[in-house]
């Protein structure tokens, strides 16, 4: 059994072996990124956000470092947030900000937490060229607060928030679907 930090489990005995792959990497990320900043409370979207990234690496063999490249985006979650831009019914990034643990974990809407947070990293990650979680990452590190890490991310004093959400909403809109790579 895996046990999160929360202490919610998953059975793994049953699951094939390319089926693991995925959990182990959303894990190791979660582990990575606790082993980085050290003792300090990580905003639960970026979290999350990261390991669903995460969980779609595989490494580059034709690359000269084999470094890890997002080929396995999930295509169901880019699915289910555009649709949610479309109809107007996403979280505002604001909350999704804010979002506290329970929060992000209410049944009702933890799908769209969990896609929505992915989204924006994925849209960020492809923006930086990998650089943005890093910066947020070496902020929160360095004064233990996800307010100045967000105002690194998204710009001091957050003004250009909402250009921020148009930005993401129009670069989700024109991801075709059917690029993505499925699982």
């Amino acid at each position: 059994m895996l046990r999160s930090l929360v202490g919610s489990e998953m059975c793994i005995r049953d699951r094939p072996f390319y089926e693991l792959v995925p959990i182990v990497y959303h894990e190791a990320f979660h582990q990575y990124l606790h082993a980085f900043v050290g003792d300090v409370r990580i905003p639960i979207w970026f979290n999350e956000g990261m390991a669903v990234y995460f969980e779609g690496m595989q490494r580059d063999e034709k690359s000269k470092t084999k470094a890890l490249n997002p080929k396995l985006i999930k295509r169901g979650k880019i699915r289910m947030v555009k649709d949610e831009i479309n109809t107007r019914t996403q979280i505002p990034l604001e909350t999704l900000l804010k979002v506290t643990h329970d929060e992000f974990h209410d049944k009702e809407n933890e799908s769209l937490y969990y896609s929505q947070s992915f989204a924006v990293m994925f849209y960020f990650m492809q923006l930086s060229r990998g650089k943005a979680a890093l910066n947020y990452m070496k902020e929160l590190k360095k004064t233990g607060d996800s307010e100045a890490a967000n105002a690194k991310l998204f710009g001091k004093k957050m003004k250009n928030l909402k250009k921020i959400e148009a930005g993401w909403k129009s670069y989700i809109r024109k991801l075709d679907t059917r690029q993505i790579a499925t699982k």
